[in-house]
């Protein structure tokens, strides 16, 4: 059994206005426009102007960001082997203190706010309300 054939693309409108692209017919016109184009661009425009959360000034390298979740990591486990001396965690729910420190290290280590670190911060709003005052 073959695939079916892709659709066919739209036709362009006959009233379009003909571009700067439509213009230059051959492949020299075009080169040469486009190095004309990138001869203008401005390095300091072209930069990233903002900074994603969760990240240091200069960015996480492999070190830092290898340091920064063992460190997530131990932090985890010792807030829930708090959590489970103050009877929030039984002692026997070896499971639920896993994912716990699971979410915790997720939600302590480096990165940006992904879907995964929204997740986990919501399970431990729900099974833990009194722990988020440890994440803010």
């Amino acid at each position: 059994m073959t695939p079916p054939p892709p659709a066919a693309r739209k036709p362009r409108s006959p009233n379009r206005k003909a571009g700067i692209w439509d213009t230059l017919k051959t492949p020299e016109e075009r080169s040469a426009y486009a190095k004309e184009l990138a001869s203008r661009r401005n390095p300091k425009n072209m930069a990233r102007t903002c900074q994603r959360p969760g990240t240091p000034k200069g960015g996480w390298d492999h070190q830092s960001a290898a340091v920064a979740k063992t460190t997530a990591r131990i932090e985890a486990e010792t807030l829930v082997s708090k959590l489970q001396a103050e009877g929030t965690i039984a002692a026997e729910d070896t499971e639920g203190a896993k994912a716990t420190a699971e979410a915790l290290a997720i939600v302590r280590g480096p990165g940006g706010i992904t879907q995964r670190r929204k997740w986990a911060k919501r399970l431990l709003r729900h099974y833990h309300p009194e722990s988020m005052e440890v994440l803010s």
